[in-house]
């Protein structure tokens, strides 16, 4: 096989699979991953884990979330901007709800440790915090895919 063959060859084999297989990032999206844990544990300490995550950021991107990769597969995302909270409870089954919320009010449910399987019910009986009205979209690291309302 000629030199410029086999170099070619090698070239392709290596450098393909860094090339294709890179995830895009949204440049807007700052991003936490959460990969130790229980179900429980994560879905309990994903507020405080989003909350904190915000605060000690640089502020310099537009949204804010936390993604559970494995086990759970959630989304959590925050847009300080548009005061907007949205949540997918399994990746690739769409957003779930999403709920108009300050930082003084996700430090609130951060300090209740709101489990992510009681949130809807929590702020339903909250009068304070309430679902926007219509879905704003959001952008994400995460594989929600679609919405539902």
């Amino acid at each position: 096989m000629p030199m410029k063959k086999l170099i070619c060859l090698l070239l392709l084999t290596y450098m393909l699979p860094v090339t294709s297989c890179q995830d895009k990032l949204e440049p807007e999206v700052e991003t936490n991953y959460l990969d130790y844990g229980t179900r429980k544990e994560m879905r309990e300490q994903a507020l405080r884990t989003l909350h904190d995550y915000y605060i000690v950021s640089d502020k310099s991107k537009n949204y804010y979330e936390v993604i559970a990769r494995e086990a759970d597969r959630f989304i959590l995302n925050y847009y300080p901007a548009g005061e907007l909270l949205s949540f997918c409870n399994d990746q690739g089954s769409g957003w779930s709800q999403q709920y108009r919320v300050d930082l003084s009010q996700l430090k609130r449910l951060a300090d209740l440790s709101i489990n992510l399987d009681t949130l809807h019910s929590f702020i339903y009986r909250d009068t304070i915090i309430s679902k926007t009205a219509e879905w704003v979209e959001v952008k994400t690291n995460g594989e929600p895919t679609i919405h539902y309302r």
